[in-house]
């Protein structure tokens, strides 16, 4: 017989990865809901299966994606070497990564769109970031016409 977490353990980790994993609050820096990249390993560090624990993390908050504060910045830094101008986020989910992207791209003077189908096969009660796009990413990058397409998780047979 498997042996899974009781349903208190389960309700537990649900409360903790929302806490853990949520949209930056109106006024919010927009990097600051991002944990940092010490704090991730720290955390991945304590537990038995790292990839089971992500994979948790994941049912518990519909993100599939979760980039650290110092991973986002140096995408920017990144980006402003090439000389983007234009930004795509496809398969935006519900914006965790976004929301740190659309300020920081705004301030660049980098247009940045997110977008999703809204397909993902994970449902929590984290919202969606309100700058998610309901649009399929193809007919989205035909028509924005990005340099740069950014892809960071796709659902199992969501790819482009």
């Amino acid at each position: 017989m498997l042996s899974g977490p009781s349903f208190r353990e389960q309700r537990s980790f649900e409360r903790f990865a929302r806490d853990l994993v949520r949209l930056p609050e109106p006024g919010e820096d927009p990097l600051a809901y991002l944990l940092p990249e010490a704090r991730w390993q720290e955390l991945a560090h304590g537990v038995p299966d790292e990839a089971a624990w992500l994979m948790a993390l994941s049912h518990a908050t519909g993100v599939y994606f979760f980039p650290s504060r110092e991973w986002v910045q140096t995408l920017l830094r990144y980006l402003k070497l090439l000389r983007v101008t234009q930004l795509l986020e496809a398969g935006a989910g519900r914006g965790y990564l976004s929301a740190a992207l659309a300020p920081a791209c705004a301030v660049l003077g980098i247009r940045f769109r997110a977008v999703d189908t809204g397909d993902g096969e994970f449902v929590s009660n984290l919202p969606v970031y309100a700058g998610v796009e309901r649009a399929d990413a193809l007919s989205a990058a035909r028509e924005f016409k990005p340099e740069v397409v950014l892809y960071a998780w796709p659902p199992p047979g969501q790819s482009v």
